[in-house]
């Protein structure tokens, strides 16, 4: 059997010690969990976690939009590297 080609989905923590929320992100850089999910986080349940985790997976497998603060994106573009985008 080959490995799947998707990530799997666990209730582990995506923290990996990077926070931003600290600098007043909405969403941190680093995990890409919300303020409220991070401070919420101890009191979820496995479900809420696993659902968490799903939308990060789903958000990295999209390249094209990458989360910034307060739900702002950097879309990649095709512009990308050129004076005015021209």
């Amino acid at each position: 059997m080959s490995p799947s080609p998707f990530p799997l989905v666990t209730a582990a923590t995506p923290c990996n010690g990077h926070c931003t929320t600290v600098l007043g992100d909405d969403v941190c850089r680093s995990c890409h969990r919300t303020f409220e999910e991070i401070t919420r986080w101890v009191e979820m349940d496995d479900n809420e976690r696993c659902a968490v985790n799903q939308r990060i997976a789903n958000l990295k497998s999209t390249p094209s939009s990458l989360p910034l603060s307060g739900g702002e994106l950097i879309r990649s573009s095709p512009d990308k590297g050129r004076l005015g985008g021209v």
